[in-house]
């Protein structure tokens, strides 16, 4: 029986269109990365979207903090829904994504596990069609993780509001009940300010930083709502953290700060980037 494959969207824009370009890209991104000082093993990262010119530095800094070629069997992939389309909680329909011209496997029991777990979750491709915010994560897992792991999309479509919060609570529960007992790597993906100046962005981001240092999905959430920032994947973020704490994440580190201004030299108008790794175990 055939397959269905989603196809990268993005290639070509927010990264290069080959996969010899990618490779020499994503060597150039893990160069100038930070490696973050953690200890204990890492349950879910958080990591930006943004072209790899801009952002590809930070994500890799928090990739960093795991062992290069660790094996895990599904990396489960949370991010933020830029387009509008599809439902509020969307798990990939797909067999396979193909990004660089590697194909990975799509979890399918684990989405069914999670879809049936989570009321108003569907499996739905069209929110992940055009959606960058998780595609342009995959070269990195490529890179550190150990070859033979599944993938689990899922694209959110809701507001930093109560309602909103209260999905991402109950998606991260879900998470954490589908993950137990597996050796799964969750990633959030989101950026952190848009479009204010890097002095302004910086200000503007420190509490949310904060929180999730904090580990606090309830507080992320409502200091991003209550103070207007605009960072673009905080209700993937709460998701993530929720399920991270409920597999024994214990800590959140920093990774990675840094502005698109390292790259461009506007400091007037910049977007943010912030990385973490959430780990169990030794402090």
């Amino acid at each position: 029986m055939e397959i269905v494959v989603r196809e990268p969207a993005v290639a070509g824009a927010f990264y290069p269109g080959t996969p010899e370009a990618v490779s020499e890209m994503v060597d150039r991104c893990f160069a100038a990365a930070r490696r973050p000082a953690v200890t204990g093993k890492v349950v879910a990262l958080i990591c930006p979207h943004a072209g790899y010119i801009y952002s590809g530095a930070a994500a890799a800094s928090a990739w960093l903090a795991l062992p290069e070629g660790e094996g895990r069997d599904c990396l489960v992939l949370v991010g933020p829904n830029h387009t509008g389309l599809g439902s509020a909680v969307s798990i990939a329909a797909a067999d396979a994504w193909r990004v660089a011209g590697v194909l990975y496997s799509v979890d399918g029991e684990m989405a069914r596990n999670l879809c049936s777990s989570l009321p108003g979750s569907s499996r739905d491709d069209a929110a992940h069609l055009m959606e960058h915010s998780l595609e342009v994560q995959l070269p990195f897992a490529a890179r550190r993780l150990a070859p033979g792991f599944s993938i689990l999309p899922v694209c959110l479509g809701v507001r930093p509001d109560e309602f909103g919060l209260q999905l991402c609570l109950e998606l991260g529960d879900a998470l954490a009940r589908c993950l137990e007992g597996r050796s799964a790597l969750i990633l959030a993906s989101t950026d952190m300010s848009h479009y204010l100046s890097d002095a302004a962005a910086r200000r503007e981001d420190e509490p949310a930083i904060q929180a999730v240092l904090q580990m606090d999905p309830e507080g992320l959430v409502r200091v991003v709502r209550d103070r207007r920032i605009t960072m673009c994947g905080v209700m993937p973020t709460a998701a993530v953290l929720r399920a991270a704490v409920g597999l024994g994440a214990q800590r959140a580190h920093l990774a990675d700060y840094r502005t698109s201004a390292e790259a461009s030299g506007d400091y007037d108008r910049v977007v943010s980037y912030a990385s973490f790794a959430l780990t169990a175990g030794e402090s």
